[in-house]
């Protein structure tokens, strides 16, 4: 009983580490959840009402992290102010990735900037040449590809895009449910505070077998 009780623990650590300022650097945590070192990979950013979004994929159209930054000032300098503040950029977080799921991973803006980075990659990984040119992110294809992609890259774009939001949004639910605080930071500059919040496919494991073994208690 008591090994349970501790592997249950150790779970909900796992899932939601949320309460702290230690928790662990986004670079640790995304070290931990990779699921193959060897996949090649790419990241559509996406800016939200509350911040920023970014989606990790594969080539082979899969998703695999999926982050989201969320920002707040702080009001008063005093510990219970930056904890405020902390909350306040948690909840934006969060709402980014509710509003992603809930609406804008269908819409053809999505598909769009995933088959655009995508193509990108495609087209930099068969052209050695393009490695070391400066890309515009907010240029057409054409100028996101030097003019070298052909209509079967674009097609395996688009087939890429499809298969990444396709799954995202038939896993919306899980998702939502296996997103964790990864990161939380303060910028003394500016008076602000972000908190990343971080969800990866052994995050939504981590997240289904806590719920199981909460569920057999």
């Amino acid at each position: 009983m008591k090994l349970k009780l501790l592997t249950i623990a150790v779970l909900a650590a796992l899932a939601t580490g949320c309460a702290s300022n230690k928790v662990e650097p986004v670079t640790k945590v995304e070290n931990k959840l990779e699921q193959k070192p060897d996949i090649k990979k790419a990241e559509a950013e996406f800016l939200e009402e509350h911040g920023t979004l970014q989606i990790q994929f594969s080539e082979q159209g899969e998703w695999l992290v999926i982050k989201t930054i969320g920002t707040a000032p702080i009001n008063f300098n005093h510990a219970q102010g930056r904890e405020d503040a902390f909350m306040l950029a948690t909840m934006r977080a969060k709402r980014n990735l509710v509003e992603f799921m809930s609406n804008d991973v269908k819409s053809a803006k999505t598909a769009e900037n995933i088959a655009k980075t995508s193509l990108r990659d495609i087209v930099k990984n068969s052209n050695t040449e393009l490695k070391n040119r400066k890309v515009d992110p907010d240029s057409d294809d054409d100028g996101v590809t030097g003019g070298m992609a052909s209509e079967e890259d674009r097609r395996r774009a688009n087939r890429i895009a499809q298969s990444v939001t396709e799954s995202m949004s038939d896993n919306s639910q899980a998702i939502l449910r296996g997103a964790f605080v990864a990161k939380r930071e303060v910028s003394r500059e500016n008076n602000m505070v972000a908190v990343t919040i971080y969800v990866s496919k052994k995050s939504i494991n981590t997240s289904a077998n806590l719920r199981t073994m909460m569920n057999g208690l």
